[in-house]
């Protein structure tokens, strides 16, 4: 708990945001600038928890309080891709103030896949922070989604079985979207009609 209060008056991703590199950066990840603008996207020098690499950096807010700058690993030697601003931080969801109001809710994994398929324009997208982070989704949902609300996860290939055993725990109504690409790769190659047309296929959990 006091590394989350440590986070709520941290204020590095203004600094981050403000970086002219950040614009270059994002968008060698496809990112565009105004999503870079309005997600308050930056660029670090070096990653406080990885000092050796630089990093890509997305705030986590909900409720006007931040919970995490996530930082996407731009020259990490051991694989890791992305960490919390701080060692030992519990990431959180991306994207949970979205929820509210929304009939519709769509869970991707990824704060980056999140960015992409909200611009698409549907209303609710929660980023999950990783595969293992799943299994917390039911108790945090079964907290904020009044019964009315339904839940459409669009997983990666080769992850469905791993989502549909969390998705099953959920109190809401769910579905699942089977795609062969990755959410984000769907909407660049085929586009976002495709990508929306795609989610009517959707399934019963």
């Amino acid at each position: 708990m006091a590394l989350v209060e440590q986070m709520h008056g941290c204020q590095a991703w203004m600094h981050y945001a403000d970086q002219q590199e950040r614009f270059e950066q994002w968008t060698t990840q496809k990112i565009s600038e105004w999503d870079v603008k309005y997600w308050g996207l930056g660029f670090c020098e070096s990653c406080p928890t990885f000092p050796q690499s630089r990093s890509l950096t997305i705030p986590v807010f909900y409720k006007g309080q931040l919970f995490d700058i996530r930082h996407r690993l731009l020259d990490a030697e051991n694989g890791t891709k992305y960490c919390s601003h701080i060692p030992g931080l519990t990431p959180s969801f991306f994207n949970l103030d979205s929820v509210a109001g929304e009939r519709q809710v769509y869970v991707v994994e990824g704060e980056k896949k999140a960015i992409t398929v909200a611009g698409t324009g549907l209303g609710s997208v929660v980023g999950v922070p990783g595969q293992t982070f799943y299994k917390r989704l039911a108790q945090i949902f079964d907290h904020i989604l009044t019964p009315n609300q339904e839940i459409t996860f669009i997983p990666d290939p080769g992850t469905i079985d791993t989502v549909v055993q969390h998705a099953r725990d959920i109190a809401n109504k769910t579905f699942v979207a089977e795609l062969w690409e990755k959410p984000d790769d769907f909407v660049r190659l085929f586009g976002q009609d495709r990508f929306l047309m795609a989610l009517e296929f959707r399934r019963p959990v």
